[in-house]
C-alpha cells in the first residue's frame, strides 16, 4: 500500500514537472493513464494547498495553532478541488 501511495505522488510530481516544461505529451499521457483523473485531482488539491501556503502569513499573524493550520491546508485543498469541479461542469454545460 505504501508503494502505491509513493508511486501516486511520483506520478503527480512527474505530471507537474512535464507541465511546467510545457511538454504537450502530458495531456495525452494523463488521458490514457488508468489513474489519470486521480493524478489531475492530486494536482488540483496541491494547488489549493499551495494557495493557502502563500496566504499563511495572515494565519501566523493571527497565531493559529499548528493543528488548525494543517487542518486549514487540507480543507482549502478540498474546497479548491470542489471549486475546480464546479467550474469544469459549468464550462462543459455552457460549451
Amino acid at each position: 500500500m505504501f508503494d502505491a501511495v509513493l508511486e501516486y505522488f511520483v506520478l503527480v510530481l512527474q505530471a507537474i514537472g512535464q507541465t511546467l516544461r510545457l511538454d504537450p505529451t502530458i495531456y495525452a499521457t494523463l488521458v490514457n493513464h488508468p489513474a489519470g483523473a486521480n493524478i489531475i485531482r492530486g494536482i488540483v488539491f496541491l494547488a489549493g494547498v499551495s494557495t493557502l501556503l502563500g496566504q499563511s502569513v495572515i494565519l501566523f499573524v493571527n497565531r493559529v495553532r499548528r493543528g488548525r493550520f494543517v487542518f486549514s491546508l487540507l480543507i482549502n485543498g478540498v474546497v479548491f478541488l470542489i471549486t475546480y469541479a464546479i467550474w469544469g461542469i459549468a464550462v462543459a454545460l455552457i460549451a
